[in-house]
């Protein structure tokens, strides 16, 4: 998915994914408890939601969650891009390390040759 990637571009695009998923997080969360549900939630609020719904721990018992079915089906949403995040993180972090052992595997290897002490034996037949 990153092939032809530097490792810090890798990263770049890594904490831009997690960045824009908190903003989308916090604004509809906002949007939904203010417009649909009739809260008044905080930015706070809306930032914890979202990342305690993105990281999958679940709501919390202190009133920061969604109830309508809106909410929940954004609730859905965002614990896929949770999810989502999770394995593109492993993969931009495991995924170097793991190209790097592989191409050592893989590679053609001529054996060594001595800078003394050799001869070079070469016939035509």
């Amino acid at each position: 998915m990153f092939r032809g990637y530097t490792l810090r571009n890798r990263i770049t695009i890594f904490f831009l994914m997690i960045i824009s998923t908190l903003l989308i997080g916090a604004i509809g969360y906002v949007h939904i408890k203010t417009s649909i549900e009739g809260g008044s939630p905080t930015v706070i609020d809306a930032l914890y939601w979202t990342v305690v719904t993105i990281s999958t721990l679940g709501y919390s018992n202190n009133g920061i969650y969604l109830t309508s079915q809106a909410g929940e089906l954004f609730s859905i949403f965002m614990i896929g891009m949770g999810v989502f995040i999770i394995f593109v993180g492993i993969e931009i972090g495991i995924g170097p390390w793991f190209e790097m052992k592989m191409k050592r595997i893989v590679e053609k290897r001529s054996p060594p040759v001595p800078e003394r002490g050799h001869v070079i034996v070469a016939g035509l037949s």
